[in-house]
């Protein structure tokens, strides 16, 4: 079927072309480029929140490992500190053992009647240098213990010998005594005062003094002279 329209050309309905507008073209995919790069940055920070997330749980749990070993550290420090004053006092009893016996020896036959000794000690050097250190330097405990084992005695400690007597004279023969050892120096009475002891009246006494190593090393250490008999050389 074929169809013809008649109607004049100004009459006739146009069919309209579809034109693009460059400018609208241009702005569309300026906002689809626009678009793009958000969702991408968007899509990147979120990952960027994920990686962040999982470093966090990996620190807080090598946090709460490196807890665990510090608290394991403090407490090997603490044995190790313990074990150091412990071989300390070991090695000042094993160093000293010989001496004190020959003190007691000599001092128990210097005690007169009516007079009995109820502590004869020296003053702990090593303790108290480990105290001066820590005191001047409070955050290094370990060093304080360290320096209580490397810490070298002198051959004159300060020593005090406490007792009780029922008469002055008794005290004045036992000073007598002690004057003459050869293990103690620089002997003074500090007090000795008058006390009730079981019903009696006694006097507490006590005595500083200084104990004196290198006697008892040279006693100890002198070599033996034997005297050979001229018959025996026959």
């Amino acid at each position: 079927m074929i169809e013809i329209n008649l109607l004049p050309k100004e009459y006739r309905r146009r069919a309209t072309p579809l034109h693009f507008n460059k400018k609208w073209l241009y702005a569309g995919a300026a906002v689809c480029l626009v678009f793009v790069l958000l969702a991408g940055m968007t899509f990147y920070k979120q990952q960027m929140i994920r990686n962040m997330d999982k470093k966090i749980v990996a620190a807080q749990k090598e946090r709460m490992s490196l807890q665990k070993d510090i608290k394991l550290i403090d407490n090997l420090t603490n044995l190790k500190q313990n074990l150091l004053t412990r071989l300390s006092a070991i090695e000042k009893l094993d160093m000293d053992r010989g001496m004190w016996v020959a003190i007691m020896e000599d001092l128990s036959s210097r005690v007169p009647e009516l007079l009995w000794l109820t502590n004869v000690s020296e003053e702990d050097l090593r303790q108290k240098a480990a105290e001066q250190r820590k005191a001047n330097n409070p955050r290094n405990l370990g060093q304080a213990v360290q320096d209580t084992v490397e810490f070298q005695m002198p051959s004159r400690r300060p020593a005090v010998i406490e007792g009780y007597a029922y008469t002055l004279n008794s005290i004045a023969s036992f000073l007598v005594g002690v004057m003459k050892s050869e293990y103690f120096d620089d002997i003074e009475l500090a007090y000795a005062r008058q006390e009730n002891v079981e019903d009696l009246d006694a006097y507490n006494f006590k005595i500083n003094c200084v104990v004196d190593y290198d006697a008892w090393l040279k006693e100890e250490y002198q070599p033996e002279v034997s005297v050979s008999s001229p018959l025996a050389d026959q």
